[in-house]
């Protein structure tokens, strides 16, 4: 799909190759230009501004070009800034981005018919079916009302300027934060209060460490982030949608928005209630080329930066130049530069709901100062020391709270996405070997060429062997979603579990799975083969001789890591798709649910 371009210039229309123009002062050379792909503002006014954010964006998706005139940008820069960041707004996130990647939605439509779905997101979410069935909606948690302060930590390069108060501010507000920022808190040793998590991209990750223990922090995460290696880090974790509304017709959903991950921060501000807001690191602005704290400004950056009254332009890389409030030269993306818009938009929803006040410590943002007041580090430190114990406490009565999840349709629903995703790898394996120009217009073949550009092979050969691999990886999630929910299923009619363990791994995974799942019933039972003389479990034996039919008519087994191994001559040749690795399932046990995270924050 061809990216539509976004053009800025100054007072000339340039040729505009069928993108929307919009003119933000009348323009002198305005003649041949199409009145339906056309729209003038003599004057950015209020009236002009509701104008244009009633635009349908399906008129961008040639591309938009914006053409603001020297003396409109003279007579009503705020005005002209604001019109600018909400066109920028309706042209990235509902046709730029939805053309850049799959990762984020499509709501007008705008992608070919046969674009193929995220295949990331779909493992993303099967793999986190543990978690599903689990865990609460962050419904629950903006029930408690917890009203207390919130500092919102991004990764901006002005954060690098807190380093010396964090600690400090760290016990006046609740820090809530993303992934990105870890390394940052990491080095001073201070855990988040909150973690939003609304990236998907796998790479986020790498931002934690197997080690880590957060054993007074919370987890909110979009149901479909890649989340399962870290999630049992933390001491609770919500969710801010339902990952399935057929399953979990749970509609509630943390205000938030796909252009960046600030904004369900600021929706997470507001589901907590908090009455003060400031922000940190959100200065959606380039200084230099550094777009990340490594590379921290001068207290006096703001200052230094030279006048600029030139409008909004456009440069290559989807980079943007335009005055800010102080008239000072800004250099920003075309997302950031969205972004801005739509974290305004937002704060004043916010605003007008709760009373919210915002307050911003970067001294370089381009937030708007009227919605974010610029505010100095004394006078933020100069809150309250915060009795956070009261966040907690309500965090752990939310997590009490369970949803109610049609487990039977679950189970079925799994059940078909497994025999799909079975078919299609089997499929996959036979046009591989017979009909390769087939097997390149698969949606795994095209998917695989159209993204993952963290990882993808270089030639067709090894995007091909990805494509399978791709497949292979969708069957064993389906496979592995299929079997959690089978067991919960089990689980909620009152039939005990059974575990396959030898007589030795009875006593630690009886313990282990009830920290997992105190409130289900287990059987342990063994394998009885010749020659094997050690005891059996409490639950008795199976004869090996007999144990691929029993496997076969239980609805779900799990396995324990000895008994695999010691009867792995056999269970490997027949386990099929209704068994389940004990540790697989042990891998999702928070924190809290070990028992032995204690009060300590722990980072590795």
């Amino acid at each position: 799909m061809p990216i539509p371009s976004f053009a800025a210039v100054a007072d000339v229309v340039p040729a505009l190759d069928g993108a929307f123009l919009v003119c933000l002062g009348r323009p002198d050379n305005l003649d041949g230009c199409d009145p339906a792909t056309t729209f003038v503002a003599d004057a950015v006014t209020d009236d002009a501004i509701a104008v244009l954010a009633g635009l349908d964006p399906r008129c961008m998706a040639q591309g938009l070009t914006v053409v603001t005139t020297s003396r409109e940008q003279a007579a009503r820069p705020e005005a002209v800034l604001r019109a600018q960041k909400l066109l920028a707004l309706l042209f990235v996130k509902f046709v730029y981005m939805p053309a850049l990647t799959t990762r984020v939605p499509d709501p007008l439509g705008l992608r070919p018919p046969d674009t193929p779905p995220e295949y990331l997101h779909e493992l993303n979410s099967l793999r986190n079916t543990p978690l599903h069935l689990r865990h609460a909606m962050a419904d629950k948690l903006e029930k408690q009302h917890v009203g207390q302060p919130c500092l919102l930590l991004l990764p901006g390069p002005s954060l690098a300027l807190l380093a010396p108060h964090m600690r400090e501010l760290s016990r006046r507000y609740l820090t809530v934060t993303i992934s990105r920022t870890l390394p940052f808190l990491r080095r001073h040793g201070i855990a988040p209060d909150l973690l939003l998590q609304l990236d998907t991209v796998p790479l986020q990750e790498h931002f934690h460490h197997s080690g880590d223990r957060f054993p007074e922090s919370v987890l909110l995460s979009l149901s479909l982030a890649p989340i399962r290696s870290f999630a049992p880090h933390f001491r609770r974790l919500f969710f801010i949608d339902s990952f399935n509304l057929s399953l979990l017709p749970n509609r509630f959903r943390v205000r938030e928005s796909w252009l960046s991950s600030l904004l369900p921060c600021l929706g997470c501000a507001e589901a907590l209630h908090a009455p003060r807001v400031l922000l940190a690191g959100t200065d959606l602005r380039l200084l230099g080329n550094n777009a990340y704290y490594n590379n921290a400004p001068t207290t006096d950056a703001a200052a230094a930066l030279p006048d600029h009254a030139l409008p909004l332009t456009s440069k290559p890389n989807q980079i943007l130049e335009f005055p800010d409030a102080a008239g000072k030269l800004a250099r920003t993306t075309l997302q950031y530069f969205a972004t801005a818009a739509e974290a305004e938009l937002f704060a004043r929803a916010i605003q007008t709901a709760q009373g919210t006040a915002f307050g911003n410590l970067s001294p370089v943002s381009i937030l708007d100062p009227q919605c974010f007041a610029p505010t100095a580090i004394e006078e933020a430190l100069d809150a309250p020391l915060l009795d956070k114990a009261d966040f907690l406490a309500k965090a752990d009565a939310a997590d009490a709270e369970k949803e109610t999840i049609s487990l039977r349709a679950m189970r079925a629903l799994y059940t078909g996405r497994q025999e799909a995703a079975r078919r299609d790898r089997d499929l996959m394996a036979c046009m591989r070997l017979a009909d390769r120009d087939k097997l390149a217009q698969h949606p795994y073949s095209r998917y695989i060429a159209d993204n993952v550009p963290w990882f993808r092979p270089s030639g067709e050969e090894g995007r091909m062997e990805a494509a399978a691999s791709l497949a292979e990886e969708l069957f064993q999630a389906a496979r592995f979603a299929r079997n959690v929910a089978a067991m919960h299923l089990l689980a909620s009619k009152g039939s005990p579990l059974t575990v396959l363990v030898t007589a030795a791994e009875e006593a630690p995974s009886r313990q282990a799975l009830a920290q997992w799942r105190p409130d289900w019933q287990w059987q342990f039972r063994g394998i009885e083969a010749p020659g094997y003389e050690e005891p059996l479990p409490s639950g008795g034996g199976i004869a090996l001789a007999a144990v691929a039919d029993w496997i076969r008519f239980q609805d779900v087994v799990l396995l324990g890591p000895d008994c695999a191994r010691e009867f792995g001559y056999a269970l490997s040749l027949f386990t099929g798709g209704n068994v389940v690795p004990l540790d697989a399932v042990l891998a999702y046990r928070t924190v809290a649910m070990e028992g032995n995270g204690g009060p300590q924050t722990r980072f590795s």
